[in-house]
């Protein structure tokens, strides 16, 4: 049985499409439901208590079977990618949801489940075991907006419009077979590892809220970029500024260009620092899971 590995890191967020095609450095987000049914949950499934104290988190899923494992994750990490909400989108809640890990083995008797319903039944599962209470309010918050940064509006020659219609395409009615990298789909392909951020047949954005992940910081398309886009992004893997107030101050030294400094040479966009009103996850119960 082959495994699809997910490497997390603390705390990245995981979504996916049903286009999004996995290898074992994707980094992975979720866009639109694309299979509309009733939720889905484990048959069975276990929690416990990770003191390792390993560095690291991780995601396994086992396709076709409905198996997934997640090692050394914490409830913060898991609420970020299962409810597809940034870091600075949740609040509340006691330290620990941050601070402890866990490990989770679970099973469905389904098999050809997608990425996004298996995250789905992760969510599920989290509600029910740390009895998980939430609301969401509007807030004002820091965000990047993400514009063109060339007086002419060219776009950077790492960006270039899909030459597919990926509007056209319709989502098939069952999960993707395997992923080929060797023979990559056209449309909604997501992949990347530190330092490198690869899109293919994806609208605008989708590239904000892939760039969110690498900046610690919501980003909002300013663009106007309608369409589907590919793109190739190469830049220095830094410490996330969060909510540093200038980009440029997130620039190492001589070692290479900035996450922000690659958008401007070559996609030929950047980011601003802006306020705007986005919805905030806020915790109003969880509790430490029972074992088992």
């Amino acid at each position: 049985m082959r495994s699809t590995n997910y490497r997390l890191a603390s705390p990245v967020r995981l979504r996916t499409s049903y286009f999004v095609l996995l290898t074992s450095y994707l980094v992975l987000r979720t866009f639109s439901p694309l299979f509309a049914q009733e939720p889905l949950v484990f048959d069975v499934a276990s929690i416990k208590p990770n003191n390792s104290g390993a560095v690291g988190q991780s995601v396994r899923f086992y396709p076709p079977s409905g198996r997934v494992t997640i090692t050394n994750a914490t409830l913060k990490g898991l609420i970020i990618q299962s409810y597809g909400v940034q870091e600075s989108q949740i609040a509340g809640g006691p330290g620990w949801m941050a601070s402890d890990h866990f490990d989770i083995v679970a099973n469905s008797e389904r098999e050809n489940l997608s990425p996004q319903q298996r995250w789905a039944m992760i969510k599920e599962l989290i509600v029910e075991r740390f009895q998980l209470k939430v609301h969401t309010e509007s807030r004002e918050q820091s965000v990047f907006g993400l514009v063109m940064s060339r007086k002419d509006g060219a776009l950077g020659e790492h960006l270039h419009k899909s030459s597919t219609d990926c509007a056209t395409i319709r989502p098939p009615t069952a999960p993707p077979p395997p992923f080929d990298p060797a023979h990559p789909p056209p449309c909604g392909v997501i992949m990347g590892g530190p330092g490198r951020v690869t899109l293919r047949g994806v609208p605008m954005d989708w590239v904000a809220k892939q760039l969110s992940d690498r900046v610690g910081r919501a980003v909002v398309d300013r663009t106007g970029l309608a369409g589907y886009f590919d793109l190739d992004l190469e830049f220095t893997p830094q410490t996330r500024a969060g909510d540093a107030a200038d980009p440029a101050a997130d620039r190492p030294a001589d070692t290479g260009a900035s996450i922000y400094t690659a958008l401007q040479e070559q996609l030929g966009l950047k980011l601003e620092p802006q306020k705007t009103t986005v919805d905030v996850t806020v915790i109003d119960h969880v509790e430490h899971p029972t074992e088992g």
